[in-house]
């Protein structure tokens, strides 16, 4: 063999040697991770399943059978030490340290004996190299979940790594469902309450209520949620503390009026806490106490009170106003009086309340007295004042008078002081005087004195400030009076001033003489009757004519029966003297009117106790008869009567049958064309006293 081939063989041989070295350690090494990978695996199922075991032994001692479960468990442990105290519930509790003390037990009976196995198998550091970290309880599926993580050392470094992490994980059931304990507490017992709780499976909905005590409302729960009731959808176990602070009231204070006064101490306070309330009056009014109930009615008189705030107060301060006296007086009782008055109380002194209103009143005695004014120089008789303390008021009175100013021509001739209701020539002190002496004014006479269109005399009342002045007047003279009709009359003649001497005259003595103003007519005519009279040698007169005429005669036609009024020359049974006429009725009539009337009148005029009047146009010769009445004496219908006819187209209505009676001086007198209508006179004569008859009168003046 060359050399070189056993050279080439020699590599080759180092070379495969080399490689099955390193097979062979591989092999051990995997052989020692495999027996690592199975015990760690052996243990972590083992660990699962005695947690699952487990998780029924710790929720089975929380349902109430401690003593069964703490006997088993002894047992399975083989411990005498274990108390109800010693389970937690596996949603609470520290579910890597309990895996890891399962997984202990699970390789060795000690931890140290575990940890020796461990490390011979290559697990670095042991026991206290495996993580158990990710061990859990899946709540919502009740599982448990062991996971533990850890690192082989290598004892041969393989592709240049001397050591592996490896993750080994196990699931297993739990034995029965795992509860949730949902709790809850207030913060402070003594203010509320929480109920509802409860231990539900995962997923479940718990309700809690917090219900605050009296006094205290609920804010919170401790993780800031507001809800009351809260509805929690159950995924854990918790624990939630309702939170509870006092309440608030309020302290609300109110005054019966504003302007009485004030209050404080009013606001929000919490329950419990004590507020001071304070009412102060204002000026001019009193605190009365506090109106608790609002009733009203007082319930507290203190002005200032502590309050322990257990609710809301509606509290009113009730204030009233200070009473003052009001006192009226009179500087003179005999002249008047004063009172005081409000509403239906009054005297000389009442007490009222401040800002209220009295009347004073101010009462003369009578007219002659009058109020003057208040000490306050009020002048009011009734005025009302407003109370603002106590107070006098004094009524001033004093004699009521009135001046009297005369005056002449705008000349001040006297003044004179007179007490109301008073005159002049009353006894009173204050009259200055009496009344003046009559004043003079060139070319008039002095009249009165006046006063508003009137006579001021001395007995006039005066019931206020008068200004009287002198009248003058024009002498003059007036004639009034007489009469027509009348054989005399009589004028009266005035004189201005009066009292004056008259001198009386007649221009024609023949016809009218005149003695002291009796006219007597003396024979037809026109006479000029005088009055006259001489004042500070001036003579004034007056003058009226008077017209005398001769006297009446009242003539009338005297006929029979068959009188044709349309057609006087064919009547019948007329007499010889009877007479031509004009067609109409025949008429009384005066020879010489007295009346101013100067037409005829008819029949209804005799119906209204009228006279006829007027001419006619028959003469003296055709007149039967003819008799002389009274001057201006007026034919009236007591002297006229109007008879029932009997026969012709009026029977029953006229008598025609009575004829002439001159006896009686009665006449017939027919009347508006009708045959039998009849009328006549009953007494139309009237002889003047001692014989004769009047032949004149007076028939204008």
């Amino acid at each position: 063999m060359k050399k070189r081939e056993q050279g080439l063989l020699t590599v080759e041989a180092s070379m495969v040697l080399t490689f099955f070295t390193m097979f062979v350690l591989f092999l051990f090494g995997f052989a020692r991770i495999y027996s690592a990978q199975g015990l760690v695996s052996h243990a972590v199922i083992q660990t699962a399943d005695a947690v699952a075991l487990e998780s029924y032994l710790r929720e089975t001692a929380f349902e109430g059978d401690a003593e069964d479960v703490l006997h088993l468990t002894s047992k399975l442990t083989e411990s005498d030490s274990l108390n109800v105290n010693s389970f937690e519930s596996l949603r609470t509790a520290d579910v890597p340290k309990i895996s890891k003390e399962k997984f202990i037990t699970a390789i060795g009976k000690t931890e140290e004996e575990a940890d020796a196995k461990l490390i011979g198998m290559g697990i670095k550091d042991g026991i206290a190299g495996i993580d158990f970290s990710e061990c859990k309880m899946d709540l919502s599926k009740d599982d448990v979940i062991i996971a533990v993580s850890y690192t082989i050392k290598l004892q041969f470094p393989v592709f240049n790594k001397e050591e592996i992490q490896v993750t080994k994980t196990a699931k297993a059931k739990t034995f029965g469902e795992i509860l949730f304990a949902v709790t809850s507490a207030p913060n402070n017992p003594g203010w509320g309450s929480t109920s509802g709780d409860n231990k539900v499976t995962h997923g479940s909905t718990v309700e809690l209520i917090a219900t605050p005590n009296y006094g205290y409302v609920f804010v919170s729960w401790d993780d800031g949620v507001t809800d009351n009731p809260r509805r929690i959808t159950v995924d854990d176990t918790s624990h939630h503390v309702a939170i509870f602070k006092k309440d608030k009231f309020g302290v609300n204070l109110t005054v019966n009026n504003s302007r009485y006064g004030s209050v404080s101490g009013a606001g929000t306070y919490e329950y419990l806490d004590v507020a001071t309330i304070t009412a102060t009056p204002s000026q001019h009014y009193d605190f009365a106490g506090w109106d608790d109930n609002g009733d009203g009615r007082v319930d507290n008189k203190q002005a200032s009170r502590n309050i322990t705030v257990d609710k809301t107060y509606n509290i009113k301060a009730i204030f009233t106003p200070k009473k003052y006296k009001i006192t009226v007086k009179v500087n003179n009782s005999s002249y008047g009086s004063a009172l005081v008055k409000q509403g239906s109380t009054s005297g000389n002194s009442i007490t009222v309340e401040y800002g209220t209103n009295v009347d004073l009143i101010a009462t003369a005695k009578s007219s002659k007295y009058k109020f003057k004014n208040w000490n306050d120089t009020d002048t009011q008789t009734k005025r009302s004042v407003s109370v603002t303390g106590n107070a006098t008021y004094t009524a001033n009175f004093e004699l009521n008078t009135y001046t009297v100013t005369f005056k002449s021509n705008g000349n001040t001739v006297s003044t004179v002081q007179v007490i109301r209701g008073s005159s002049i020539n009353g006894s009173n002190k204050y009259t200055g005087s009496k009344m003046p002496g009559n004043p003079s004014s060139s070319g008039k006479y002095f009249v009165r004195w006046e006063y508003g269109g009137s006579e001021f005399k001395s007995s006039t009342i005066v019931n206020k400030n008068m200004e009287v002045t002198a009248k003058f007047g024009t002498p003059s003279i007036t004639l009034s009076g007489g009469s027509s009709g009348n054989n005399s009359t009589t004028l009266k003649a005035t004189t201005h001033p009066g009292g004056q001497a008259v001198k009386w005259s007649s221009s024609n003595g023949g016809v009218a003489s005149v003695q002291n103003g009796v006219v007597t007519a003396k024979y037809t005519g026109t006479a000029k009757i005088t009055a006259s009279f001489v004042y500070n040698g001036v003579t004034y007169s007056a003058s009226k004519n008077v017209t005398i005429k001769p006297s009446i005669e009242m003539h009338y036609y005297c006929r029979r029966d068959g009188f044709n009024s349309k057609n006087p020359s064919k009547s019948t049974n007329g007499p010889a003297w009877w007479g031509k006429r004009n067609t109409g009725a025949m008429r009384f009539y005066y020879d010489y009117n007295p009346g101013p009337n100067n037409t005829d009148k008819k029949y209804g005029n005799i119906e209204n106790n009228s006279v006829w009047y007027g001419t006619h146009d028959v003469t003296w010769s055709q007149i039967c008869g003819a008799k002389t009445v009274a001057p201006r004496k007026m034919l009236t219908k007591s002297m006229i009567v109007h008879d029932t006819a009997t026969t012709g187209p009026h029977a029953g209505k006229v008598n025609p049958q009575i004829g002439y009676n001159a006896g009686t001086q009665a006449a017939y007198i027919f009347y508006d064309g009708n045959y039998d209508s009849l009328w006549y006179i009953k007494a139309a004569h009237a002889p003047k006293p001692g014989g004769g008859y009047y032949d004149y009168y007076i028939s204008n003046i």
